[in-house]
């Protein structure tokens, strides 16, 4: 029989993988090539930062020199699916929330702090995640399975580029944890932050609607 977790057991994993993934996190940035980004998404994002910079909103359209010339945007870079069309705006495909929350940190820190966001995302899942699976059974256990977050799915790519995922991912542990607590305890405030949680989820990536999906089917069943 697997013997009983106490609080301290998820505790001491939590630290384990924070620190496991913040020592991780440094090494691999440490070799990234500086000045660019990985992908296009990435640049999406930056130049809604740039927007904002430049003009006080996160619309992208406001960048581009060409409107005196060509006032109805027909030869605009869309990119793709990258720049969409709002009546006399152009937007980003991806909504402008990351920017948002990081623009203050750039004003302040400068573009270091593009990592600032999904740095956090990252280590407050790798806290949350052995109080999601410190039901598996005993310390020795716990402290492998607080490692997954690392090496058993993309969390750690989307950490080190401009990226809202991981933050989103946050969201979504904090979320699943007190909507766990709200069942077992019956108390409505817990269910209250898990609905928050999930809300924010889905505010910055549409995914959380699977979740919220999820874990619906999971109470029906």
């Amino acid at each position: 029989m697997a013997a009983r977790l106490v609080p301290s057991q998820p505790l001491r994993a939590s630290v384990v993988a924070v620190g496991l993934a913040f020592g991780v996190w440094l090494v691999v940035v440490a070799r990234l090539p500086a000045g660019a980004f990985w992908i296009t998404d990435e640049g999406n994002r930056w130049l809604q930062l740039e927007a904002l910079a430049r003009t006080g909103a996160p619309d992208v359209g406001r960048l581009w020199d060409g409107w005196q010339t060509d006032p109805d945007g027909v030869y605009f870079p869309t990119a793709g699916h990258h720049f969409l069309r709002q009546g006399q705006r152009v937007v980003s495909f991806y909504p402008p929330y990351l920017a948002l929350l990081t623009w203050p940190a750039v004003r302040w820190l400068g573009e270091t702090a593009l990592y600032l966001w999904p740095l956090a995302g990252l280590l407050a899942t790798a806290a949350l995640f052995p109080w999601l699976v410190a039901g598996l059974g005993a310390r020795a256990r716990l402290a492998l399975v607080a490692s997954l977050p690392l090496v058993a799915s993309p969390l750690l790519f989307y950490a080190c580029g401009f990226w809202e995922q991981p933050l989103a991912t946050a969201f979504g542990s904090g979320a699943l944890l007190a909507l766990l607590a709200a069942v077992r305890r019956d108390r409505a405030r817990d269910a209250l932050l898990g609905g928050l949680l999930l809300g924010a989820t889905t505010w910055l990536r549409e995914e959380g609607y699977l979740l919220a999906a999820a874990w619906g089917v999971g109470m029906l069943v």
